[in-house]
């Protein structure tokens, strides 16, 4: 139980960070997905350093498209995970119930 409320903190505080960003490092781009404010120099407005990545997907003009495909990805993924765990419960329901039927013939 408490790893589960230490990972909730986690990602509070990492969504945090990311909010706190909002209007200086990203702004909501066109296709509705926060996108970096980079200047001429591939500097964010307070001076610091853009990542090589984020450079170039803004400069190609695909970083929206980018953060859409990779969300969708994290989203299937995710839905896989929860597919398998429910298929993993079912499964072990189903072995329990032959166990305990195995023990009352007994």
């Amino acid at each position: 139980m408490k790893s589960a409320t230490g990972g909730c903190f986690v990602v509070i505080v990492i969504f945090l960070i990311f909010l706190s960003g909002a209007g200086t490092k990203w702004s909501i781009g066109s296709l509705g997905m926060p996108e970096p404010i980079i200047d001429a120099n591939g500097r964010y407005p307070n001076g610091s350093m853009v990542d090589p990545i984020n450079r170039s997907l803004v400069a190609s003009g695909y970083y929206q498209q980018a953060a859409w495909a990779l969300t969708l990805l994290v989203a299937a993924v995710f839905l896989r995970l929860a597919i398998l765990i429910r298929q993993t419960n079912r499964l072990k329901r189903r072995y329990i119930e032959v166990l305990q039927r195995g023990r009352r013939a007994a």
